[in-house]
This record gives structure tokens, sequence and C-alpha cells, in this order.
């Protein structure tokens, strides 16, 4: 793991074994506790190809400019750009913050 220096069979923080998941880009790997994944996220990212923050890219247009622009959804962690969603997004939204994806997979989130 990138940040606790364990491994499969064990979580340094945890002492627990742990499955990790691994960047499709850089192959950095990293227990999901580790990365503070809910439970929801760990689902989800095991459905794609994830990506670390350092290698994280839009969905939508595949690319990693303008980073301070990029939200991650609270669910699957995927990235995308305010001016990328549907309708474009002019500032980041306060609190928690689903992608369309999750969205039509789990509903709107509740303000």
């Amino acid at each position: 793991c990138d940040f606790c220096g364990g491994d499969e069979q064990e979580n340094k923080t945890t002492k627990l074994p742990e499955q990790m998941i691994t960047c499709k880009d850089c192959g950095g790997s990293a227990h999901p506790t580790c990365l503070k994944f809910t439970p929801n996220m760990v689902r989800q990212v095991k459905t794609y190809a994830w990506q670390c923050m350092e290698c994280k890219t839009c969905t939508e247009c595949g690319n990693s400019e303008n980073d301070s622009e990029l939200l991650f959804c609270d669910d699957c962690d995927r990235g995308y750009h305010m001016y990328c969603c549907s309708p474009p997004l002019s500032k980041a939204p306060e609190g928690d913050w689903r992608c369309k994806l999750c969205c039509a997979q789990f509903g709107e989130l509740q303000s």
C-alpha cells in the first residue's frame, strides 16, 4: 500500500487483511480504508479502471488539465470537470456530490 506500507495480508494501520485497489495508469496500490473510501465507493471502484489522485482524468473529456475544476464523485471516485458536467456547474457544490452515472444507479442526492 502506497499509504501504510502494508500488503493484502496486512493493512499496517488496521492490522487486518484487506484487498487493495490499483491505479490503471501508474500501478500504485492502496487499501480502500487508507484512501478513506466508503463501502459504496469500494464496490464502485471495482467496476471500472480506477485512477489514483495523481493520475485522475475527467471521465467525460479524458483530460487532466484544469485539475482545480475537477470534482470527485462521492460514490465512485470518478473525476469530472465542472464544465464537462451536464448541465455544466459554475462552482463546486457544497457537501457531497454524485456523478450522473451514480445518480442513474442510486438516484439523486437529497439536499
